[in-house]
């Protein structure tokens, strides 16, 4: 099953009466998965999911809970094999995934300690502006609005590391226009788990989405035009 989160912000999702594995994050495999229980998944905007279970005699119920553009939004479905049964409750403490922790880490080819020829920050923040002749709060890159935020110069072959760190009052996933980049570390922590990156989106619960007054170290090989 896939969970995909179409909107702008980040969404919760629940699965409860069954046990289940995150197979997949972004349309990568995960290595060797293990099993979660009682554990909410949430998933920054554009980012997705593929979860898999063995369907139980008992219904499950999966749903969903989050906020766009419109307002607090939500949804569920009820899975049951012959319409008997009671709906599972969901528990309302219930933690949060880690994919920074999940799935056995393989070996990779750089880590914290690597030598890199390119090291950048990338502040992702807020400023009071004016937008389409509106007041409105402008996205900023290192305290400058597009067209003004910096261009990152890199030479082809490079091994660069890039610092994200959100300092935004809200999740703020970021992605890299084609290619891949591994997640060294979260929030000042190494990450243990499954750490490619295929759509590169960060998250805000996760590696993939920036957490309000998180950040991420991530690293990109191979660097090309």
């Amino acid at each position: 099953m896939g969970f995909i989160n179409t909107t702008n912000h980040t969404k919760k999702y629940f699965i409860e009466g069954t046990r289940f594995k995150v197979a997949a994050i972004d349309g990568q495999s995960v290595h060797k998965p293990q099993e979660l229980e009682n554990t909410k998944l949430e998933l920054g905007a554009g980012g997705r999911y593929d979860v898999m279970f063995t369907m139980p005699e008992k219904p499950v119920l999966i749903k969903t809970s989050g906020y766009s553009q419109h307002g607090k939004t939500g949804a569920q479905l009820l899975l049951s094999q012959d319409d008997q049964g009671s709906i599972p409750l969901i528990s309302a403490k219930m933690p949060s995934f880690r994919p920074e922790e999940y799935g056995e880490s393989l070996q990779t080819p750089f880590d914290l300690l690597s030598h890199f020829d390119r090291e950048i920050i990338m502040i992702l923040g807020q400023r009071f502006g004016f937008y389409d002749g509106k007041p409105n709060y402008l996205w900023t890159i290192n305290g400058e609005v597009f067209p003004n935020a910096p261009t990152l110069m890199v030479k082809e072959g490079d091994l660069v590391k890039i610092t994200f760190v959100n300092k935004n009052f809200m999740d703020h996933p970021m992605h890299l226009h084609g290619h891949r980049m591994l997640v060294l570390s979260k929030n000042g922590k190494p990450v243990t788990g499954n750490r490619y990156s295929e759509r590169k989106h960060l998250k805000s619960l996760f590696w993939r989405t920036i957490q309000v007054c998180g950040w991420i170290i991530v690293t990109i090989s191979n660097m090309q035009p």
